[in-house]
């Protein structure tokens, strides 16, 4: 009787440890304020070559625990383009988004939850490229505190396979 009440205080005793630390992990999304510098892949539009490509983005909270704004600019050697995402928490927990790429006249909302090491963005509605309808899912993956991956994944409305569009890591500047 007496091992059986040792485990579970010690079993008690690690899910103390662990629970603070994986809701740390959620609400750290919301607290990355600083320079970001990526690199990794842009494809311009659903059916175009992938090229090589780095962006730069300035994180600040907007309201601590709650909404943040990513603004900054990404570019290959085709050229450039301002980029802007606003997240929010929902009182209901889960995440609304607006996407701007103000140079192409794109603005996109999303709406998603925190997923464990980051977050899922869904579009709210389809886009339309070449006369296809895409749906646009963004993934952000935390990879420890000074790093994440932002990729965006598009399916056409005729379930083709998914083609992957945006694929950056990025590492916080320590210089600011």
């Amino acid at each position: 009787m007496r091992g059986v009440f040792l485990r579970t205080v010690v079993l008690l005793s690690a899910l103390m440890l662990v629970a603070p630390q994986a809701r740390a992990q959620q609400i750290s999304f919301f607290d990355i304020d600083g320079t970001w510098k990526g690199r990794g892949w842009i494809a311009r539009s659903y059916d175009s070559a992938k090229e090589r490509g780095s962006c730069r983005l300035k994180v600040r909270t907007l309201v601590a625990g709650e909404d943040i704004q990513l603004e900054g600019r990404c570019a290959s050697a085709r050229g450039g383009t301002r980029l802007l995402i606003r997240i929010g928490r929902r009182k209901d927990g889960s995440l609304a988004a607006q996407v701007a790429l103000p140079k192409q006249g794109l603005y996109r909302n999303y709406s998603g939850r925190l997923v464990p090491q980051g977050l899922q963005l869904n579009s709210d509605a389809d886009r339309v490229e070449n006369g296809i309808s895409l749906k646009s899912q963004l993934d952000i993956r935390f990879e420890g505190l000074a790093m994440f991956a932002l990729s965006e994944t598009v399916s056409a409305e005729d379930q083709s396979e998914p083609r992957q569009v945006l694929d950056m890591v990025f590492q916080k500047d320590q210089v600011q």
